[in-house]
């Protein structure tokens, strides 16, 4: 294999566990499919990949260093269509605000420290650990921020696309939350064209039409990054100039075939 699509394929990472969770808060009795789940992964890595690169450029241009939530919220905005770009700003906004808030309230409170016991006789002086609830709970930056995807792993993501430049603390949690949210309206739209279709299961077709029939997912997705959608069909559509000529030709077919008298024969039996 060649070095650069060995390059590539590190950089695509798998978010099918915290895909399948988003799912079920917004289907829960609604299933996917394989093909399916790697339409979602891919257009989670695709978004990621354009959202970071747009914030390296906007870093450079300021000439910083260091890649902070404010980058992100920009490159969002210059990329996201219309009311997309509004509700994952929102999104985006809570979930880093969350994250300061917990990690504000985690440092100002610690586990309550033991008594020394005197020293012994022999010298060593004896420490008792603190018992299990008094211990710090160990929380990570996912669940501080309140989201499923997974905070740590797009950090990982974003430096090695950033290619050298630092990432602030905010920056993978606002990301993380928009993301998500994408993720979020695609299955539920997805997961409302296989409810229509009587199926359990999300399929590529369904990601289609979801996509297709949303016009600010149809922008972003198809129109802006040229995205193709694999195994997901073609939608559903007539030419407006071929249905008067069908209809005409059916109602011709139903004169013919229902035994009308034609103009000849009615001449005829006048004669």
């Amino acid at each position: 294999m060649p070095r650069g699509r060995k390059e590539a394929n590190k950089l695509q990472q798998s978010y099918a566990t915290y895909i399948y969770k988003v799912l079920k808060q917004v289907h829960p009795d609604t299933g996917i499919s394989k093909f399916a789940m790697s339409c979602i992964n891919d257009i989670v890595n695709h978004l990621l990949r354009i959202i970071v690169n747009e914030a390296d450029n906007l870093a450079d241009f300021v000439k910083k260093a260091t890649i902070t939530s404010r980058e992100v919220q920009t490159s969002i905005r210059l990329t996201y269509p219309g009311e997309l770009a509004k509700h994952a700003v929102s999104e985006g906004t809570k979930a880093v605000t969350k994250y300061n808030s917990s990690t504000v309230d985690d440092s100002y409170s610690s586990a309550p420290t033991q008594p020394k016991l005197p020293a012994a006789a022999g010298g060593a002086q004896k420490t008792t650990k603190p018992a299990k609830s008094q211990r710090a709970r160990v929380q990570s930056r996912s669940s501080a921020a309140g989201l499923q995807f997974p905070v740590g792993r797009i950090h990982t993501a974003m430096k090695k696309i950033a290619g050298g430049k630092r990432v602030g603390a905010g920056a993978p949690v606002y990301l993380a939350a928009v993301l998500e949210y994408i993720s979020a309206e695609v299955l539920e739209l997805a997961g409302n064209a296989a409810r229509d279709n009587k199926m359990a299961r999300i399929t590529p077709r369904h990601i289609m039409l979801a996509v297709f029939n949303d016009e600010e997912l149809h922008k972003l997705l198809i129109l802006q990054c040229g995205g193709v959608i694999s195994h997901g069909g073609t939608l559903p559509n007539i030419h407006s100039m071929l249905i008067p000529r069908m209809m005409k030709d059916m109602s011709i077919g139903g004169h013919g075939g229902g035994g009308g008298v034609s103009d000849n024969e009615s001449g005829d039996n006048d004669d």
